[in-house]
């Protein structure tokens, strides 16, 4: 994190400041930093940081709530796919997969939404099969090869046509 925070901007006082307290922190202490920097920092490229630093603690219900905020919620689309990708690390909790599927099906970034995608086959998400076999008709093929991986990693029960009918689809990745 602090190797990333750097290379945002070496010359901002503030992450300097960041930088220090995250070194000086203990293990107990950096969540709650990265949650709050996460939800209030005015710099996306910080926050985004702090989304990818969130990943290493994903499994933690209040680090798991605020990547769940971040991906519903900001408005910088390079911080909703980082905190998918993190969530990515977490755990099948239900605030979480609502959160990576209505990002999967509702974000208008593709980025952010072949990320959730990945995010909720990495997790293993239950109960998404109907929304990733949807997400298989994104016009992204980076969602939709991320969906049909999603499928082959937690899918449960899909209906294997859909999976088949990737077959004919137009971009090789998805084939």
């Amino acid at each position: 994190v602090l190797r990333a925070l750097a290379q945002v901007d070496p010359e901002d006082v503030s992450m300097r400041a960041l930088g220090e307290r995250l070194q000086q922190g203990t293990d107990d202490e950096r969540p709650a930093l990265l949650i709050k920097v996460l939800a209030s920092d005015t710099s996306a490229s910080i926050r985004r940081v702090a989304a990818w630093g969130l990943q290493q603690y994903a499994e933690q219900p209040a680090a798991g709530r605020a990547l769940g905020e971040a991906l519903q919620r900001d408005r910088d689309a390079r911080v909703r796919e980082m905190a998918a990708w993190a969530l990515g690390g977490g755990d099948d909790v239900p605030e979480v997969r609502a959160a990576l599927t209505g990002a999967l099906q509702q974000d208008g970034d593709s980025e952010v939404r072949e990320s959730a995608a990945w995010a909720l086959g990495s997790i293993g998400a239950e109960g998404v099969d109907d929304a990733l076999v949807a997400a298989l008709g994104d016009k992204s093929p980076g969602v939709r090869a991320a969906a049909i991986w999603a499928l082959g990693t937690a899918g449960r029960g899909t209906d294997p046509r859909a999976v088949v009918d990737a077959f004919g689809d137009s971009d090789r990745q998805v084939r």
